[in-house]
């Protein structure tokens, strides 16, 4: 007699992963989950979840995501959150890289601008900046140079990278 179902401790790791891919959710903020392949109902829980301090409460909700999980396309929304995680590994990426550019101009001076392909289409702000920079009179007003000469060099790669939302 061939049994082509699962076992029950089969289908019991089976919901026990999509809970706990459903319960990932709850950390998500609403804006990026309205962007995720949820179901209406699902995502009002997730919602729902959200503001619940009793931990009783908790728990039944996050059973509930998971009997909701059941239903999705659990595939399309592993999806949608590889590509989500890869977006903010670019944002982070494209962050490290503006504080490097920014290190460097300034430790090397305007000199640098020309060699810098991050700051190809704002060199005569980024040059105007670390003027400013190199002539301030006080610690506030290093910082604040700083800062915008950052401001600007993330700007220029943020457009160099397209569509990277902040």
């Amino acid at each position: 007699m061939s049994n082509d179902k699962p076992s029950k401790s089969a289908l019991k790791r089976q919901h026990a992963e999509l809970q706990a891919l459903g319960e990932s959710l709850i950390d998500f903020d609403a804006a990026t989950l309205g962007a995720l392949p949820l179901e209406e109902s699902l995502l009002d829980a997730i919602i729902a979840a959200k503001s619940m301090k009793s931990h009783g409460a908790l728990r039944r909700q996050k059973k509930l995501i998971g009997k909701y999980m059941t239903g999705t396309d659990v595939d399309a929304l592993r999806a949608a959150l590889a590509a989500l995680g890869e977006q903010e590994r670019l944002k982070k990426r494209v962050f490290a890289q503006a504080e490097r550019a920014r290190d460097r101009l300034l430790r090397e001076g305007e000199s640098a601008v020309n060699d810098m392909p991050e700051v190809s289409g704002s060199a005569d702000a980024v040059r105007t900046l670390l003027r400013s920079y190199h002539n301030a009179n006080n610690d506030r007003d290093e910082k604040r140079y700083r800062r915008e000469l950052f401001r600007c060099i993330h700007q220029a790669l943020i457009d160099q990278h397209g569509r990277l939302s902040r």
